[in-house]
């Protein structure tokens, strides 16, 4: 009786052991799926809401056009380039949108070629210098000369685009940008794109669609998942971007190997 009761004891034991065991382990395996569902549905909200303006502004648009028939479109001209531009904005969301899809689901293609990265970064960056001009901001580079590298060249050039592109975004005024482009003894390759900027939470620059403000509002034009395109560069690059902020200069730089 006592070895009977013994054994029993031990059963319901390990039952209970094997059933905590078996909770753990489920909860454990079903995480990645919750996330992945749970930034899913995040991602599906965030273009929901991003598409949601430039339709809204041509279906304005469109409804004021309308409701003057016989009119010149001359005097229409105003109303038709708002609907060109929000048409515009809108197709380059879904590219981007696509891209993320596409990086997401491993089905990227690239061309790698050899090319001189140097060379590159500087017709980037002579693109930008009269945008930085007129916004009263200072470009300035540190260019080491005759880098080679071989990866998807256009790939590389709308990294860099993204990098500035966000710089003059996002930086203050009469904000001072710097780009630099260097080579080390392990022939690691280092771009970095540094400017002045202000609320600057690095842990969440590359989130999709983030925005500092609460609100979400896009007064720079910006829908907020550059910077996502850029890590996705990056990483297919098999190098790695990091953001650091010291003070109130923001640096992004990103890493290739040679």
């Amino acid at each position: 009786s006592r070895l009977l009761v013994i054994f029993v004891i031990i059963g319901v034991v390990g039952l209970m052991l094997i059933f905590v065991i078996s909770v753990a382990l489920a909860n454990w395996t079903i995480r990645p799926i919750e996330q992945a569902w749970e930034k899913q549905k995040q991602f599906v909200a965030d273009a929901s809401h991003e598409l949601k303006t430039p339709l809204a502004v041509i279906s304005a648009n469109t409804d004021v056009v309308l409701s003057n028939p016989n009119d010149l479109v001359h005097n229409q001209e105003k109303f038709l380039n708002y609907i060109k531009d929000e048409t515009v904005r809108m197709t380059r969301l879904v590219g981007n949108l696509l891209f993320i899809a596409k990086s997401d689901a491993k089905q990227l293609k690239s061309a790698p070629q050899s090319f001189d990265m140097s060379d590159l970064v500087s017709s980037v960056c002579l693109v930008f210098e009269p945008l930085a001009f007129e916004q009263e901001k200072t470009l300035e580079t540190s260019i080491q000369a005759h880098i080679s590298y071989v990866g998807d060249q256009d790939r590389i050039k709308q990294l860099l685009t993204i990098l500035l592109d966000n710089a003059l975004l996002h930086s203050t005024e009469h904000a001072h940008i710097q780009v630099s482009l260097s080579q080390d003894c392990q022939q690691k390759i280092r771009l970095a794109v540094s400017n002045s900027a202000q609320d600057i939470p690095p842990d969440k620059l590359f989130d999709r669609f983030y925005r500092n403000d609460s609100s979400r509002s896009s007064k720079t034009g910006g829908h907020g998942i550059g910077l996502s395109i850029a890590k996705k560069i990056v990483d297919a690059h098999k190098g790695n971007i990091t953001a650091k902020a010291e003070g109130k200069t923001v640096t992004f730089s990103g890493v290739i190997q040679g």
